[in-house]
This record gives C-alpha cells, sequence and structure tokens, in this order.
C-alpha cells in the first residue's frame, strides 16, 4: 500500500453477516450483526488504530519465493540479484531491530 491507510482498511468494506469480536472481553458471546448496523462500531474501533501502513512488510518476504522460482527455471541473474538484495534487506534491518522484523 502506498498511502496512508484508513478504517477501512483495518475493519473492511460493509457486508452482511454476523460476527464476534473475540478480541474483546465478552466476545464471543456478543454477535454483531452488519445489517444492524454494527460495522460503523467497528470501523470507528479502527480510527484509533495506527495510520501508518506505507511501505515494506515482512509478510512480503513471501514474493522472493516467486523470484526463486524464476531463477530455479530460467537462470537468469536478474532473479538470484533481487532475491539476494531484497532478502537481505530484511536480515540488515532484523539485526538493527535487536533481530525483531520492524513492520
Amino acid at each position: 500500500m502506498l498511502r496512508e491507510p484508513t478504517a477501512y482498511d483495518w475493519g473492511g468494506d460493509p457486508t452482511t453477516g454476523k460476527y464476534n469480536l473475540l478480541h474483546h472481553a465478552g466476545g464471543e458471546k456478543t454477535m454483531m450483526d452488519f445489517a444492524r448496523g454494527s460495522n460503523p462500531e467497528m470501523i470507528h474501533h479502527f480510527y484509533y488504530f495506527p495510520q501508518s501502513g506505507v511501505g515494506d512488510h515482512p509478510l512480503n518476504l513471501n514474493a522472493t519465493q516467486l523470484a526463486l522460482n524464476a531463477y530455479m527455471l530460467d537462470h537468469e541473474d536478474k532473479y538470484h540479484k533481487w532475491l539476494l538484495e531484497y532478502a537481505g534487506a530484511w536480515r540488515d534491518r532484523a539485526k538493527e531491530n535487536g533481530g525483531n522484523f520492524p513492520s
């Protein structure tokens, strides 16, 4: 995502159906219903989340598998270089952050 996220990015667009807020005390016993207007409450909850989502994320390391597959099939050095550069950058970030991947 190359823009600041919104509450809808965190909470999703309105839909139909019922759901539980399992991360709240007693949430497993309380059913929320989108059809009865629960979604605005959910979206309001996400306005308090950090709104910084611009940049790379550790889950994007999954994309390195694509480069590895391409390199193994075609043996083109560009895939090999990209893979080492990208994974190396994450290794460096983790090292600078005490072994934790920043997100």
